[in-house]
């Protein structure tokens, strides 16, 4: 998807979701093809001024990032540590474009430095993530030197490609 290009959102996006989007919710975070996101956030608009937000479903807390905002300065950090520490939720589930763990033709290691102690301290369980157009589950990582903490399972999903997709 060339997210500067209006008319590949129908073929990129919309048709292969056609029958399906109508009955389920479509919960988005920006990602690279989506480039200035001048028409990301025209189909996307954010509820706030911000491109990362949270929910409850259920026994399961949801946050959403923006990989754009990866250091702990950042308003978006500031946020995911206050929204993840007062969680009660027993499940915690929190997505974003860019890997955490990676050994993909990306090889991301997003928010190694920032995000990642915060998940293990925040007791996340799960992270899902895109960007790789590849599957890879890892068992759930926890650091060896700290005996006790925190292991978080990644997952980063595949996109399917169609025979039509340019990458």
């Amino acid at each position: 998807l060339a997210g500067k290009d209006y008319h590949s959102w129908s073929k990129e996006f919309f048709e292969p979701v056609a029958g399906v989007a109508d009955r389920m919710s479509i919960l988005s975070v920006p990602g690279n093809h989506e480039e200035d996101l001048k028409n990301y956030l025209a189909y996307f608009p954010m509820l706030g001024t911000n491109r990362w937000y949270s929910f409850d479903a259920g026994p399961v807390h949801v946050l959403a990032l923006d990989y754009h905002f990866e250091k702990t300065t950042s308003a978006q950090f500031k946020f995911a540590r206050e929204d993840l520490l007062k969680s009660t939720a027993p499940w915690k589930v929190v997505f974003v474009h860019n890997p955490v763990f990676n050994y993909g033709h990306h090889n991301s290691g997003w928010g190694h430095q920032s995000y990642l102690p915060l998940f293990r301290e925040a007791r996340v369980d799960l992270v899902l993530s895109g960007h790789s157009h590849m599957y890879v589950r890892f068992r759930p990582v926890a650091p060896t030197n700290q005996p006790g903490a925190w292991a978080v399972t990644c997952i980063t999903l595949a996109r399917v490609r169609s025979s039509s997709s340019r990458w």
